[in-house]
């Protein structure tokens, strides 16, 4: 499968965008694996004739961010869990602030998008990374 070139959007009608964390050090036993889906979201990859001059920008509500699962960890993931990590999401994390990531000059192959860019949110300007799939 080949993306077109021209301007394509996407949000949640269209597409799932999840953010998967992981733990190492003293957390790597104790606590889990995370797949968080962004529930308001929206993106426009813009590509031309050549894939490598793409650009991506993703724009997302950081209050929507809502843990579907957690693996791992010494106890199952219950409901309050979740809840209680969203709450640290908005509250410490986010601080109920939207997220933006800026991405240029992909790397498409026929089946993903790796995406190297910069997110914004609360000042950060670190390097970023993402699969489009």
């Amino acid at each position: 499968m080949t993306i077109p070139a021209g301007i394509h959007t996407f949000g949640p009608a269209n597409a799932t965008l999840a953010v998967k964390t992981g733990r190492t050090g003293a957390a790597a036993k104790a606590g889990h694996n995370l797949v968080i889906h962004v529930m308001a979201w929206e993106g426009t990859l813009e590509l031309g004739p050549d894939p490598a001059q793409a650009n991506l920008t993703l724009d997302a509500d950081g209050t929507s961010l809502r843990v579907q699962k957690g693996t791992g960890g010494m106890q199952s993931l219950g409901e309050d869990d979740k809840a209680s990590i969203q709450k640290s999401i908005d509250d410490d994390v986010l601080r109920r602030k939207d997220v933006r990531f800026v991405g240029h000059q992909a790397v498409l192959d026929p089946v993903r998008s790796a995406q190297g860019g910069r997110r914004g949110g609360r000042r950060d300007r670190r390097p970023a990374a993402g699969r489009l799939s």
